[in-house]
């Protein structure tokens, strides 16, 4: 019991050193002594009543439970607003659903049901990321109108890229999405289509929530262009490095897939008299600032014959919000007539690429080219972490609730001119957004 309580101390200081405020610390001391009281509690409860279970069985139980009260209680304290879609009462009467059940489940299982609970909360925001290494599939996925297809790999799989995935030992692909449905934090459908071939990625999620039973090989059934149909066997120990999200399939790489490891960058394209700007990350880049990026954009529309900037926020899930305002308010302070702006968003814009898009179209008139966007308008964000002390999961949670265009039920950003990416556009280098962007005048 004393290496328990000294572990508990450790724990203490990690919460008082995130810069809490003296209210909040008080907060976080008064719920630590009730956190001690309730393992002291727990041990002898499962000393007590589990005799037939072996010591190292009845540590593990002790360890899930103590991540499952540090989940409840920490989620309840720092989020923004925890129980804004589901009651609190009936938040803590699932945690208690949970407790009861974890003597019986295994540890993916436990994670699984972590996830549950914090998807419960229902904001996409309020997330679990694993930090410990785990299995991982050779190859990346993704979701397109016509269905879910390989789009990166390790080399040894690389046969597989372009190929659409039909089957998951043996249960078809949209049963496979209504089970990941409960553990993905969303608050739209579009953001569950984006996320859920992210975490097929993950092995250990398909033993949790019994796609695998036993934990042997995962049988995959894929689909090629000619129609042919064959099976790939992964086995659960895979573990690989991360591979770029999209790999060239295609003679020919389309713009939006280029210069992927940058947060964002720009190219003027001669022939259409077009500025085209792609914005990956709402991050500031050290040796390419948004300063240094406004300075020449700014020269390129003074100088050159631009009748259309175009600004591609496909697959950006955020960062700072007020990131982009500077070119923003540049472009605002000297737009004229002679060029449109035009804004390609899709299930993949989320957080603050919603808000830059939201602003974009406001500031500078801009034209939403593409599909709905994955997170909503109105949403919280601020985002600060914790880690739970036994399964190293962490924890996302929103501090602050932001209002863009404020209206509550509009859950997703739609496009003025809706159009949807397809797998055909990797394989002939093509982009139907650019596209239609120049065909217009």
């Amino acid at each position: 019991m004393k290496s328990i309580l000294a572990k508990k101390r450790w724990y203490s200081c990690f919460f008082k050193k995130r810069g809490q405020s003296k209210s909040e610390h008080v907060i976080t001391t008064m719920g630590q002594y009730f956190h001690k009281l309730f393992l002291v509690v727990l041990l002898f409860v499962i000393t007590s009543s589990s005799s037939s279970l072996d010591h190292e069985k009845r540590l593990q139980i002790m360890k899930w439970e103590e991540d499952l009260y540090v989940l409840s209680h920490e989620l309840d304290s720092r989020h923004a607003n925890a129980f804004f879609k589901i009651p609190k009462e009936q938040f803590y009467d699932k945690v208690k659903e949970v407790r009861t059940q974890i003597p019986k489940l295994t540890a993916s299982q436990v994670m699984v049901k972590i996830m549950e609970l914090v998807a419960l909360v229902g904001d996409s925001h309020t997330t679990v990321q694993q930090t410990t290494s785990t299995s991982m599939l050779p190859f990346s996925l993704f979701n397109f109108s016509s269905g879910i297809y390989v789009i990166s790999s390790t080399p040894e799989f690389r046969f597989l890229i372009g190929q659409r995935l039909i089957e998951i030992n043996e249960y078809p692909i949209a049963s496979v999405k209504e089970r990941y449905r409960d553990i993905i934090p969303h608050e739209n459908e579009y953001w569950v289509s984006y996320q859920f071939p992210k975490y097929l990625k993950n092995l250990d999620l398909m033993y949790g929530l019994g796609l695998n039973q036993g934990n042997r090989e995962n049988r995959f059934m894929f689909q090629n262009s000619q129609g042919e149909v064959q099976e790939i066997r992964i086995s659960s120990g895979t573990e690989v490095e991360d591979t770029v999200f999209f790999s060239k399939v295609g003679e020919e790489v389309p713009l939006f897939l280029r210069n992927q490891s940058e947060n964002y960058w720009y190219e003027y394209l001669s022939k259409n008299h077009t500025l085209y700007f792609k914005y990956n990350r709402c991050l500031e880049m050290k040796e390419k600032t948004i300063a240094n990026i406004t300075d020449m954009i700014m020269d390129d529309l003074r100088e050159r014959e631009i009748k259309k900037v175009v600004f591609d926020l496909r697959f950006n899930e955020g960062g700072r919000s007020d990131l982009l305002d500077p070119l923003i308010e540049e472009l605002r302070f000297n737009q004229s007539s002679h060029y449109k702006v035009y804004v390609i968003i899709n299930n993949g814009t989320f957080s603050a690429g919603v808000s830059t898009a939201i602003s974009l179209k406001n500031k500078l008139n801009g034209i939403l080219v593409g599909e709905p966007t994955g997170g909503k308008p109105d949403s919280f964000g601020n985002v600060g972490s914790f880690v739970l002390p036994n399964t190293k999961l962490m924890i996302s949670y929103p501090t602050r609730k932001l209002h863009f265009i404020g209206n509550e039920n509009m859950t997703s950003l739609y496009p003025d001119i809706p159009l949807a990416l397809d797998i055909e556009d990797l394989f002939h280098g093509t982009d139907n957004a650019m596209q239609y962007i120049f065909s217009t005048y």
